[in-house]
């Protein structure tokens, strides 16, 4: 049956126009009952044992995702009308529940009831969208209420009007509560599961969505004796007045030094702005990420961001919590965020700000997050228990739980997803997920850096397996009917060779270097040629895409690809065939490029080197073999290269890493050493480098619209003022009007410090004020902003590294359709590629933050084994507030507020520190603490918090023991050419304070991703490496 549905639509330019569709119905679409004998079987069935069938609503799977997903509940019916909605209005949860139809252990059927001729309906005149579905999936209850008897048929949905009209159909409804509670005897936890009554844009009944914001608290103990909060003025009224430029809208960003200050990023990126949000009830409810409409104040009430640090969510009240510290009035000098916050993510200058409140949210950030129950919180609540959830992430609202048992959690790391807050309640309700285990465990903690870091780790799929080569790790590239294909050439007689970390298996990039007829050089990089293996639009691909990166964590390496590909087939093993892409120069013995090729290619390396065991062969005089030479002309051509980067105006941040070594059994660190940097880390550095760009230049060649290349901003004027700041501060004048004039004061600056470590500093401080890489589509950008600041490169792309980053794969695919062996994947233009780099963007942060968390974990497991000592350390000040001071220790990389202890100024005759915001100082007496003071530290694990905690030795000073903030792993690690600090000894004591080290890597990969590279702060500029971005330099 044939039907035409006709619509109206906006367009992006804003034009209204009628869309006219064919609808074909049919007669022979099957219902998922095993038993029918009217339909024809597919493979995924309901259950035969089942007596009652579900039929859910859109609205459930909005709401109540979590429940659904739990194992014990089965046999529920899909409606095409509900995929539609949920895939319209959640794109995220619509692969959460395409995952559980997808999964034939679960029962879960999906009836295209929007294509059975039985079970379709047209929208009636006057008749709201919302309304028809309701309908059709009422019509769609009663087709399979006659169609599967005597199996009952129950719609399951929150929406009581929706019930309602379902049982004047005599069609059994009932709530998604109703439903659990049928189960919860043998299912308790399933009540802790349903979201919180009231949901934000979710509490439903006769008329659609309600404004939840008036609802009553969870429990009692929690209701403010009036409303504290302004009503939220409706999303799409918000949104108007935002265009309108009546208010002004941006994603919130709460502050790390403060939990009750935010504010919404404004202005450009050369002169950038943000409109402040200070203390509760201006920040109305709103949590970091979401996405608010603001009104702008008075100027009269626009201030400063306040000069204190609340690190706590437990204020002496609630009102006290709202107000602004009375410091708000003075001029704080102090922009440094010493938390590792990115630009754009932390605001620079924190004079008096613009300041506004939030009226409305226009798209809520909700996500699940990680931490642990608050025992002193829990209270009888009805027949259950409540509790307050602390999330991991400080910046966080603490959130209210309904629990039927609250005790056993305590302890115990849990998942927790948000619903709702009531403007009558002091915290957000919730809703618990999951249970990861027991709180210090690490393979828990490893866990929950993954979950809140957006990293996919669940096994790879039976589909995605499926597009692995049959012959599995038998596959030869020989026998491969494309290793005798026009476009590959034969380059096994070449002498190849890979240099790598220890332990990499792998293996993207290979190098060989051999002397031409007319006596130029012959340079070759060879990469792992994944796209023979990865094709486009493949299941395999596609889950590729989604992972974008692999992620190194210090005890594990979650992939991009398969094992199969990633460490044997596609890794450039030694001594065995491998297809790879390769970029072969000719050059001169000056260093000049005469030439450069890229074809696919066959190879065969040699040897697979350690960069030790290259070094070793390079220094070695005895050695005259035809890899050893090659080795050693490497080394000399790159240092050429290097030098020539220099001159263009690359900078140059060296690092210096430590690694752990871990116990065989338990995966606790047992050492900390430094891993040291050679020759050939920078040797293979540049090679990769130079391929990067050749690449870059070519596809951007041929797709001026679309290639996908690296940029790096350079700093604003904002930022370059900060960077001068911090210098000064230092005594340092820096040159600041370009790259090259940057490096060249930061050298300049070397001989000017007694402490060969305040040098590194500098650049640590100077990185942070920097923008960081990103992917983008040439088509999206003006080609003047291509630029890449840090290596001072016109063009820059990722190709060197496919087998774990994506951006690499999309290159690979793009340069082979330049040179004419591959065509151009389908739907490929500007906006899709623009698509993808967001992706990737998203994903490589993630992989970044990740990182360096699971390197904060084991540096707290590692200092907690040595409790028993004391161990102190150097320290620097980086920051200077009026109740804290931040200090870096670089030894372990962990920088952290040391609060003031303030209960005793409160006493007759004490005194109190004074706080000197334009000097960054603090004074009491004859004690003075000031911006980039070294002192002495003592470091402390916190057992109940399992937090590191810094207690000031020197100068002494009484503090409170505050929570750890992030260590900032890779900014520590950075390290001046001169006066690299040592590394940890194997048992970490105290040591002279001359010798502060530098943080930990997490992995054997990213050593060589950092090889010769800025370790920077990572939250905003990456590691850098031999495949990376910079020689030394910059945000990759």
């Amino acid at each position: 049956m044939l039907r035409s549905k006709s619509f109206v639509k906006k367009t992006r330019k804003g034009n209204i126009v009628k869309v006219v569709k064919e609808h074909y119905l049919r007669d022979d679409i099957y219902c998922g009952w095993p038993s029918c004998t009217e339909c024809q079987q597919s493979e995924c069935k309901l259950s035969t044992e089942a007596t009652v069938y579900y039929i859910i609503d859109t609205n459930v799977v909005l709401h109540q995702i979590d429940v659904l997903e739990a194992k014990p509940i089965s046999n529920i019916i899909v409606l095409s009308t509900v995929l539609e909605e949920v895939k319209h209005q959640n794109v995220s949860l619509y692969k959460r529940l395409r995952a559980l139809t997808s999964d034939c252990n679960r029962s879960f059927f999906v009836f295209a009831n929007e294509f059975h001729k039985e079970t379709y309906i047209e929208r009636l005149p006057n008749e709201s969208p919302n309304d028809r579905n309701d309908r059709a999936i009422r019509h769609a209850c009663e087709w399979y209420g006659r169609h599967v008897a005597p199996v009952r048929v129950t719609l399951i949905s929150d929406d009581r009007c929706n019930r309602d009209k379902a049982a004047a159909l005599e069609i059994n409804a009932i709530s998604v509560r109703d439903y659990v509670d049928s189960m919860s005897a043998e299912h308790p936890q399933l009540r802790d599961m349903l979201s919180a009554p009231g949901s934000d844009a979710a509490d439903v009944s006769c008329g659609g969505v309600d404004d939840a914001v008036d609802s009553e608290p969870m429990w009692a103990g929690d209701r403010l004796a009036e409303s504290f909060y302004e009503p939220y003025v409706k999303a799409e009224v918000a949104e108007r007045r935002a265009k309108a430029g009546v208010l002004v809208s941006g994603p919130l960003r709460i502050s790390r030094d403060n939990f009750n200050e935010g504010w919404i990023p404004t202005g450009d990126r050369d002169r950038p702005e943000e409109v402040w949000l200070m203390g509760i009830e201006r920040l109305n409810r709103a949590v970091n990420g979401d996405l608010v409409a603001v009104e702008l104040l008075p100027e009269s009430e626009w201030r400063a961001p306040s000069h204190a640090v609340h690190l706590t969510h437990d204020p002496p009240s609630l009102i006290e919590q709202a107000a602004v510290d009375d410091d708000n009035d003075d001029v704080d000098d102090g922009a440094y965020s010493p938390v590792g916050s990115v630009p754009g993510d932390e605001p620079t200058a924190p004079a008096v700000k613009k300041c506004g409140k939030v009226v409305g949210i226009l798209r809520r950030r909700w996500k699940a997050m990680c931490g642990t129950i608050d025992a002193a919180s829990i209270e009888r609540s009805g027949a259950g228990w409540a509790a307050l959830f602390d999330a991991t992430d400080s910046r966080m609202p603490r959130i209210r739980l309904q629990l039927a048992d609250a005790q056993s959690l305590v302890g115990q790391r849990i998942v927790v997803q948000p619903d709702r807050w009531s403007r009558l309640s002091r915290q957000p309700a919730g809703h618990y997920v999951r249970t990861l285990g027991v709180q210090g465990d690490i393979d828990v903690e490893t866990e929950l850096v993954l979950i809140e870091h957006d990293v996919p780790y669940a096994p790879f799929s039976a589909e995605v397996v499926a597009c692995l080569p049959a012959e599995g790790g038998g596959w030869l590239a020989d026998k491969d009917p494309d290793s005798v294909s026009k476009h590959r050439r034969d380059l096994r007689p070449l002498p190849i060779f890979s240099v790598d970390p220890p332990g990499c298996t792998d293996i993207d990039d290979a190098l060989h270097m051999s002397r031409l007829a007319n006596g130029n050089w012959q340079v070759g990089v060879h990469i792992a040629d994944v796209t023979h293996f990865v094709k486009p639009d493949t299941p395999l691909d596609a889950e590729a895409w989604r992972r974008s990166t692999t992620v190194y964590l210090v005890n594990r390496r979650i992939d991009m690809l398969p094992g199969l590909l990633g460490t044997n087939l596609c890794s450039l093993m030694s001594n065995v065939d491998r297809f790879a892409f390769s970029v072969v120069w000719e050059v001169t013995d000056a260093g000049d490029i005469v030439s450069v090729d890229f074809f696919k290619s066959i190879i065969r390396s040699r040897h697979s080197f350690t960069y030790e065991q290259a070094q070793n062969r390079a220094d070695d005089a005895s050695m005259h073999d035809e890899i050893t030479l090659a080795i050693r002309q490497m080394l000399k051509l790159s240092r050429m290269l290097k030098q020539r980067r220099k001159e263009a105006g690359c900078l140059e941040l060296s690092s210096v890493e430590l690694k752990f070594a871990k116990d065989a059994e338990t995966q606790e660190p047992t050492e900390v050493s430094q891993y040291q940097m050679r020759a050939t880390n920078s040797m293979v550095e540049e090679f990769m480098l130079l391929a990067n760009v050749a690449v870059g230049q070519k596809i951007l060649d041929h797709f001026p619209a679309f290639a996908l290349l690296r940029r790096h901003p350079r700093p604003s004027v904002s930022a370059l003022r900060e960077m001068e700041r911090c210098a000064a501060r230092l005594g340092v004048a820096l040159d600041t009007s370009s790259s090259k004039a940057l490096q060249l004061s930061l050298d300049a600056a070397e001989s000017k410090f007694s402490d060969p470590y305040m040098n590194t500093l500098l650049r640590v401080l100077i990185t942070r004020c920097m923008s960081q890489a990103v992917y983008f589509s040439s088509g999206s950008v003006a080609p003047p902003d291509y630029h890449h600041y840090g290596l001072a490169a016109p063009i820059y792309t990722h190709f060197t590294s496919p087998i774990r980053r994506y951006a690499d794969v999309v290159a690979h695919r793009l340069l082979a359709v330049a040179i004419g062996v591959f065509p151009l994947p389908a739907k490929t233009n500007n906006l899709t590629v623009r698509r993808q780099a967001q992706h990737i963007n998203h994903r490589h942060r993630m992989a970044q933050m990740a990182s360096r968390h699971s390197t904060a974990l084991y540096t707290l497991l590692y200092l907690r084994q040595h409790q028993h000592e004391t161990l102190l350390e150097s320290g620097y000040v980086l920051s200077v507030k009026s109740n804290a001071f931040a200090v870096l220790v670089p030894a372990y990389g962990v920088e952290q507020y040391i609060r003031l202890d303030t209960a005793d100024a409160a006493k007759p005759g004490s005194k109190s520190w004074q706080f000197n915001a334009a000097a960054e100082t603090l004074t009491l007496a004859d004690t003075s603490i000031k911006i980039f003071q070294r002192v002495r530290v003592q470091l402390l694990v916190n057992e109940e918090t399992r937090e590191i905690v810094l207690r000031c030795i020197e100068p002494p000073v009484h503090t409170v023991l505050a929570a750890t903030l992030l260590p900032l792993v890779d900014s520590s690690a950075s390290s001046a050419k001169a006066g690299s600090p040592s590394g940890p000894a194997k048992k970490a004591k105290a040591r002279p304070a001359a010798e502060p080290a530098a943080a930990a890597q997490p992995s054997a990969k990213r050593h060589k991703v950092g090889a010769a590279a800025a370790a920077v702060d990572a939250g905003v500029v990456e590691v850098i490496g031999s495949d990376d971005d910079s020689a030394a330099s910059s945000p990759p």
